[in-house]
C-alpha cells in the first residue's frame, strides 16, 4: 500500500498564481519546495510516510544559501512573491511574520508549504524520540473501539479505490489511536479523528503525529484534557454562549430571533470542535482554515461560527421562527459553498476578534453571568415574599413549610 502522497491518486492543493511566474526565484522555489514532496522510507506497517523536516534531503541551510545573495531586497517589492516570503519568514523564524502571512488571503497557498510551516508553527518536537505503540497497545486503548468507528464514517474529500481508501483509514486510526497513547490524560472526542485527517492529508503520519500532539496541548487542551465529561460539557457551552455574546452585540435581532426558535450555540457543536472539516466540503477551504487557526487564538473557531450567523442574519431573519426551519438552514449552509466568500468570511472573522478580544469577550461574559444571577436572585426573593405573603394571609403557613419552601427556592434558583 503506497502513503497518500505517493499514491497515483494525490489531494488538490491549492495553486500559487504567483508562482507561475518565468522569473528565476519562482523556478528556484519550485525547485526547493519540491524537494520536500518526495516519499521517505517505509514504516513498519509497509506504508510511505512523508519525509519529516528533520530528515529532509534539503535544508533550511540550502534553502537560505539560495537567499543569502539578495537577502537585502525588500520583502514588500512586487516581485517577491508570497511563497518568497514564506520561505524568508521560516529561514529567519520570523513566527510573527507567519502568522501574519497565514491570516492574509490564500493562506500558505499551498501543501508543499504547508508542510514546512505547520510544523514550525505548532512548535512540534520533530526530533523526539516517541517509540511507536504496538499494536496490542493500541488495540487495548478504552476509546479504541469509538475511533474505529469514527474511521470507517470519514470523508476522505475525493473518490478512491478501495485499497487506498483502506491504507488511509489504518493511518488515520493509528494516528489517533497513538495520540491517545501518548498522551494518557486526554479524553477522545468524536470529531477528533476529523482535525486529524486533515494533518495526515498535508503532512503524512510521521510529522501529522508529532504536530498534532502539540496543536491538541495547545488549541485543543481544554477539549482533550477534561477527563471528566462535566468539564468539557462546561467549556462547550461557555464557548456556546460566547458565540450569542457576539452576536448580541452586533444584531439584537438575530439573537432574539434564534432564542424565539430556540436554536442555541450548542447545536453548532460540529464547527467548534472539528475545526469546521466536518461541514465543510471543499478540501481548499478546509486546509485554508487550518492555516488561520493554526496562527489566531485557540477561539477562532468561534468568531468564525459568528462570523457565519452574522453573514447569512437577512436568511436567517426571512425563516419562520420555528427549531426545525432555523436548524435546517443552518446545518445546509455549507451545502451552498458558492455563496460563501470564505476569505470575507475570514476578515470578519477576524474584525469581529479585534473588536471583541478573548479577554474582552472574557470579561463581558463574566458580567453577563453576574446579571443574570443578580436577576434570578431577585426573582427568587419575590416568590418567597408572594408565597409568605399569600400564606399568612390564609393562615395556611407553619414555620416547617416556610423552611421547605425557602430550601426549595435556595436550591433552584440562589446556588445556579
Amino acid at each position: 500500500m503506497s502513503d497518500m502522497y505517493s499514491s497515483s491518486t494525490s489531494f488538490e492543493y491549492l495553486n500559487d498564481e504567483e508562482n507561475n511566474s518565468n522569473g528565476s526565484n519562482g523556478q528556484v522555489n519550485s525547485s526547493i519546495i519540491n524537494q520536500y514532496e518526495r516519499p521517505g522510507d517505509s514504516n513498519e506497517d509497509g506504508n510511505i510516510d512523508i519525509q519529516s523536516l528533520s530528515n529532509s534531503v534539503t535544508s533550511e541551510n540550502d534553502l537560505w544559501t539560495f537567499y543569502e545573495k539578495d537577502a537585502n531586497r525588500d520583502s514588500e517589492e512586487p516581485n517577491v512573491t508570497k511563497s518568497d516570503r514564506i520561505l524568508r519568514c521560516l529561514l529567519k523564524s520570523d513566527m510573527r511574520g507567519l502568522r501574519k502571512l497565514g491570516r492574509e488571503k490564500n493562506g500558505f497557498i499551498s501543501d508543499s508549504l504547508r508542510r514546512l510551516v505547520w510544523p514550525r508553527l505548532a512548535k512540534a518536537e520533530i526530533v523526539e524520540s516517541v517509540p511507536k505503540p504496538s499494536r496490542e497497545q493500541l488495540e487495548n486503548l478504552e476509546t479504541y473501539n469509538v475511533i474505529c468507528k469514527d474511521v470507517i464514517r470519514t470523508c476522505f474529500y475525493q473518490e478512491v479505490d478501495e485499497i487506498t481508501r483502506e491504507s488511509w483509514q489504518d493511518q488515520l486510526r493509528r494516528l489517533v489511536a497513538r495520540l491517545m497513547v501518548k498522551n494518557p490524560d486526554f479524553h477522545y472526542f468524536q470529531g477528533y479523528h476529523e482535525i486529524c485527517l486533515i494533518f495526515l492529508m498535508v503532512l503524512g503520519e510521521e510529522m501529522a503525529f508529532h504536530t498534532m500532539n502539540s496543536v491538541s496541548r495547545t488549541h485543543l487542551r481544554k477539549f482533550l484534557t477534561g477527563r471528566d465529561e462535566r468539564l468539557f460539557k462546561e467549556e462547550a457551552e461557555r464557548q456556546f454562549d460566547l458565540i450569542y455574546l457576539i452576536i448580541g452585540e452586533e444584531e439584537p435581532k438575530l439573537r432574539e430571533f434564534l432564542e424565539a426558535a430556540e436554536f442555541y450555540p450548542s447545536y453548532l457543536i460540529a464547527w467548534i470542535l472539528t475545526w469546521f472539516a466536518h461541514n465543510v466540503k471543499g478540501y481548499k477551504n478546509i486546509v485554508r482554515l487550518l492555516d488561520l487557526f493554526l496562527v489566531s487564538d485557540p477561539l477562532m473557531p468561534l468568531y468564525l461560527s459568528a462570523a457565519i450567523l452574522l453573514h447569512k442574519k437577512d436568511d436567517i431573519l426571512t425563516l419562520e421562527c420555528s427549531f426545525e426551519e432555523v436548524y435546517y438552514f443552518i446545518n445546509k449552509i455549507w451545502e451552498r459553498e458558492e455563496e460563501i466568500s470564505l476569505e470575507d468570511l475570514i476578515c470578519n472573522a477576524r474584525s469581529l476578534m479585534s473588536k471583541y478580544s478573548p479577554e474582552k469577550l472574557t470579561e463581558l461574559h463574566a458580567s453577563r453571568v453576574k446579571q443574570l444571577s443578580q436577576r434570578k436572585q431577585r426573582s427568587a426573593l419575590s416568590n418567597i415574599l408572594h408565597l409568605v405573603r399569600q400564606s399568612s394571609s390564609l393562615r395556611m403557613l407553619s414555620i416547617p413549610m416556610a423552611v421547605m419552601i425557602v430550601a426549595y427556592i435556595y436550591q433552584n434558583y440562589l446556588t445556579n
